[in-house]
């Protein structure tokens, strides 16, 4: 029974709902905002030195660490939007230390702030359902490293590598004919003082639907291998950092599949959950990541589509139903394949007085499409107004 309430509660806060999914170039509208808090969870499983030889960890050694973001956006223009973050971390490690083969248990921790960001993202307008941006941002860590003394116990783990960073990059997406997306990123990035430049990239795949999405991807670091010490990895200053490789590395890289499902709740929260594995690499740590997104989104843009009587969507195809099942759950409007529409293709319909009004009152589903006529499932009404023989379909949205 509780289960069936909760359920209830959760498909009632759909109604004219948050996005689920925000591709990477979109951005906020001007003087929309967003606000959002991400916790993400890494797990050590196995080491890769610079020269990629992996390690397991020692039988009895664990590490991990947790990084919590807080972060703000606005719309400055249309096109352009500015971010502002803040990143605390908590950090555990357990190993053997065993000078002189005296062996001894240590659990080291350290939590506190890791660092604050800013950034900014231009977005130019779609064309041909392709749409990109430019982003760039400056990190700058709130804490200093210290060299470690091998002739001494360890006494904390370093939070981090303790310096700025800065990337600059362009994001990019393709839109498929069923509105599903290729969403991409690229970037350049420095990633620390006394570390090689990289590139970063990231690509995937996003099946979008009105209050869900489903996304599968890839990321990859690919280090420029300009590091000073490349060729003499064992003189470079040592931060410990217990069981780990991942910070103060000679040329970083490494690749991590992903999987996200995202799903909006109410009319300004979406939630994001996101799995990773870091499978290969090269000066860094490999294993599992976890993240999880809360984000309020208040843009005008999508305030003004949530008033469905007021705003009139851009489509690129424009139909008329010419036939209704007597049930009036399925129609037939006059476009098909010759007019690019798809099976699978959302199709809404409005109610067009010619005076101006412009209401959508309901949306459906292509089931079935010939050359120039297409069967149509009506999932959700808006209004009191039916679908009628000469109601106007239109598919195909714009994704701005």
């Amino acid at each position: 029974m509780k289960l069936i309430l909760i359920l209830m509660i959760f498909t009632a806060s759909f109604t004219y709902a948050q996005t689920a999914y925000v591709p990477f170039p979109t951005t906020l509208s001007e003087g929309g905002k967003e606000f959002s808090f991400a916790t993400t969870y890494h797990q050590t499983n196995s080491v890769v030195d610079e020269r990629g030889e992996k390690f397991q960890l020692p039988e009895g050694s664990e590490h991990f660490w947790a990084d919590f973001d807080l972060s703000g956006k606005y719309g400055l223009t249309k096109q352009l939007e500015v971010l502002a973050s803040a990143r605390a971390r908590y950090i555990r490690s357990k190993f053997i230390y065993n000078p002189d083969t005296d062996n001894e248990e240590f659990i080291l921790t350290r939590a506190g702030a890791e660092s604050v960001l800013i950034g900014m993202k231009y977005s130019f307008e779609e064309v041909e359902r392709t749409k990109y941006a430019i982003e760039g941002w400056y990190r700058q860590a709130l804490y200093s490293n210290s060299i470690y003394d091998d002739s001494k116990e360890p006494e904390t783990v370093v939070l981090g590598e303790g310096s700025r960073e800065y990337a600059l990059g362009v994001n990019f997406y393709y839109k498929t004919q069923s509105s599903n997306l290729f969403d991409g990123k690229i970037f350049y990035r420095s990633p620390g003082e006394n570390l090689s430049h990289e590139v970063f990239s990231q690509i995937q795949y996003a099946m979008v639907w009105p209050h869900t999405a489903l996304y599968l991807g890839i990321e990859n670091v690919y280090s420029l291998e300009g590091d000073p010490y490349t060729n003499d990895p064992e003189n470079k200053d040592v931060f410990f950092q217990g069981v780990s490789e991942r910070y103060n590395s000679v040329n970083r890289q490494w690749t991590a599949p992903y999987l996200g499902f995202n799903f909006s709740m109410g009319k300004k929260w979406r939630a994001e959950l996101q799995y990773a594995q870091i499978m290969t690499g090269q000066s860094t740590d490999l294993g599992p990541r976890f993240m999880v997104r809360l984000t309020n989104r208040i843009d005008k843009k999508l305030k003004e589509f949530t008033q469905r009587n007021e705003k009139f969507k851009e489509y690129r195809v424009e139909s008329v139903v010419t036939k209704l099942s007597k049930s009036r759950k399925v129609a037939i409007i006059d476009k098909g394949l010759a007019a690019g529409v798809q099976k699978g293709m959302r199709v809404d319909f409005y109610y067009f007085d010619f005076t101006g009004g412009n209401e959508l009152i309901a949306s459906g589903k292509v089931i079935k499409v010939k050359s120039s006529k297409s069967l149509v499932r009506i999932i959700k009404r808006y209004s009191r107004r039916r679908v009628e023989e000469g109601t106007i379909g239109r598919t195909d949205e714009v994704f701005n």
